[in-house]
């Protein structure tokens, strides 16, 4: 009876172990994503600025040229905590950042 006892509570525990941890990976990649949307949100504002104060051409905008033309720090992937390639673009149409 006992070693029944101690077997489901253990049972128990690992179920709420298991529910922890996937819990908190979760959330740990929901706050990177958001991280990454923000930042992403942040370049094709700084394009859409590029433009509107006539720095840009009306071409696709590369981050090189925002870095150059803008003056700005350069950005970091939140992912990967690395700077974004200099060949990532925003797209002059929509303003849609492509990651290269």
């Amino acid at each position: 009876m006992n070693k029944r006892k101690s077997v489901f509570y253990l049972t128990i525990f690992g179920i709420i172990i298991i529910i922890i941890v996937a819990t908190t990976i979760k959330y740990l990649d929901y706050k990177k994503n958001k991280k990454y949307e923000f930042v992403v949100n942040n370049i094709e504002s700084l394009a859409k600025k590029c433009v509107r104060e006539q720095k840009c051409k009306k071409e696709n905008i590369t981050l090189k040229n925002l870095y150059e033309k803008m003056n700005v720090d350069k950005f970091i992937n939140p992912i990967d905590n690395k700077e974004f390639s200099l060949d990532s673009y925003v797209t002059i149409n929509d303003f849609e950042f492509i990651l290269k």
